[in-house]
């Protein structure tokens, strides 16, 4: 279902589920149908009910916060009692060979779209969407994780002597060498800006030649930070970045053999000597791997969707800006019988956004949209979730964007409803963050904890309790966050 944005369709106790900025509106259907994907014997609990907004570029998507709390009762006890079925379909779930997004991939990178007849185009465009859905997101992980997550703290409240320790516990137990497809990417630019440093130093430096390396370092990694649909990176962020990596003398670091769990995780889980916390622990940190590389899979895979647009829009069937608005549904009807959305609808879309839903058995929850944009009275101080520990004082940013990032500036704390690749400039300047996204394997979670700054997830509607310019302490470790000064 699609409605505008003065439709009542939220629930009323709803929590936030993803917070990305997407290009079009074919990635936001693509994440919208990614909450329903799952897997009988790992997710079949799953959400019934979800609400997608994206305006202004901005998807926020919404499931009923009684939903979330029977996924993490009913999948995470099965992780808990060490579910046979469960652990086995999980770690098979791991090595999925992707054989056939291998495959299609192959296949577009040597198909000849210019020559294609439109219905041709269509199978083209349908068999992307299909295929990257099905196998890089064989189920919304986010219900894995969660499931999980509440398994591993229920073992840890039992054993813990101190109940407030829980948190702290299990940060401490999930920590990982193994880098993010973004910090390998950084990586190798680092190492291409390495190799002209030393050329500098001998005197044969040349501009020219480190522009044709950045240039092809561009073209390799340019979609990676795409994944939902953002539109990919150009040829001056890397350049920027290149020149920043040449003059900067505090250069990051990486681990040269990576291991899953880091010597502190892996001292911490063996002193414990639990049975359960030594297969879902591992199962946890992999799975957030798992997800980072399939989320990086996703956003080299849309080149290929934007060609496809792009060649749509060089036909005159549409212009490649209104292609935006367009659902999939509606791109096939284009391209097969010619059915162009009209002006109206486009203008309404762009001006006033959409809603995608999806309810069953919608009567049991009632709907309201103020809901989410009702801000309270000033907070003093606010609650939230260790996944990096640590604490920090300094100017509160709020970060929805990427149009926020150049805000954060050294030693700021970043305050985001969750962070992705095209947020991460800031997350290196930034002295701590806090984000309203509650995952221990999400983007800022990771992170941090590799950059070893604290950060403070799962902190409900931090970005509307918060303001910038607020003097703010972070308290990691305990979860708590602090206005000293507004």
């Amino acid at each position: 279902m699609l409605r505008s944005l003065d439709a009542s369709l939220v629930p009323d106790e709803w929590r936030r589920i993803n917070m990305r900025t997407v290009a079009h509106l074919l990635g936001v259907e693509f994440i919208h149908d990614l909450y329903n994907r799952y897997d009988p014997r790992i997710n079949a609990v799953r959400f019934r009910h979800t609400v997608t907004v994206w305006k202004d570029g901005i998807v926020n998507s919404y499931a009923p916060k009684t939903e979330w709390e029977e996924l993490g009762r009913i999948v995470g006890y099965q992780y808990y009692s060490l579910d046979e079925s469960i652990i086995r379909a999980t770690r098979a779930l791991y090595k999925t060979k992707r054989k056939y997004y291998y495959k299609l991939m192959r296949a577009l990178e040597h198909t000849d779209l210019e020559n294609m007849a439109d219905r041709d185009l269509a199978s083209v465009l349908l068999n992307f969407q299909s295929v990257v859905l099905g196998e890089l997101y064989v189920l919304n992980f986010v219900q894995v994780e969660h499931g999980l997550n509440t398994a591993i703290k229920q073992v840890i409240s039992e054993i813990a002597d101190d109940p407030s320790q829980v948190d702290e516990i299990f940060v401490n137990l999930i920590g990982t060498e193994v880098p993010t497809e973004s910090q390998r990417e950084k990586h190798r630019l680092l190492k291409l800006s390495l190799k002209h440093r030393f050329l500098k130093t001998i005197g044969m430096y040349e501009e020219p030649r480190a522009k044709a390396d950045v240039l092809r370092h561009c073209a390799k990694y340019s979609h990676l930070y795409s994944a939902y649909g953002e539109n990919p990176r150009d040829f001056e962020h890397f350049w920027d970045e290149f020149n920043s990596f040449l003059k900067n003398s505090n250069l990051p670091t990486w681990h040269l053999f990576p291991k899953l769990l880091s010597p502190v995780s892996k001292k911490n889980l063996i002193s414990l000597r639990n049975k359960k916390l030594s297969v879902l622990v591992p199962l946890l940190v992999c799975g957030g791997i798992f997800r980072d590389k399939n989320k990086a899979l996703l956003g080299n895979s849309l080149k290929y969707r934007f060609a496809v647009l792009d060649e749509i829009a060089r036909r005159g069937l549409e212009g490649r800006a209104n292609l935006n608005y367009y659902l999939l549904s509606e791109i096939i009807d284009l391209l097969r019988k010619g059915e162009k959305l009209q002006a109206q609808v486009i203008a309404h879309r762009a001006e006033e956004g959409v809603i995608l839903s999806r309810q069953e058995n919608f009567s049991l929850y009632t709907s309201d949209m103020d809901s989410l944009l009702t801000k309270d009275s000033a907070p003093t101080s606010l609650k939230g979730q260790c996944a990096s520990k640590g604490t920090a004082r300094g100017k509160c940013k709020i970060v929805l964007s990427k149009d926020d990032v150049d805000k954060v500036q050294e030693g700021d704390i970043m305050v985001a409803i969750g962070t992705d690749f095209d947020l991460i400039e800031a997350m290196y300047r930034a002295s701590a963050v806090i984000t309203e996204e509650g995952g221990i394997l999400s983007h800022a979670s990771v992170v941090c904890r590799e950059l070893k700054k604290p950060c403070c997830i799962g902190v409900q509607d931090v970005t509307r309790q918060l303001k910038d310019g607020q003097i703010i302490e972070v308290d990691a470790t305990h979860g708590q966050i602090t206005v000293i000064k507004d």
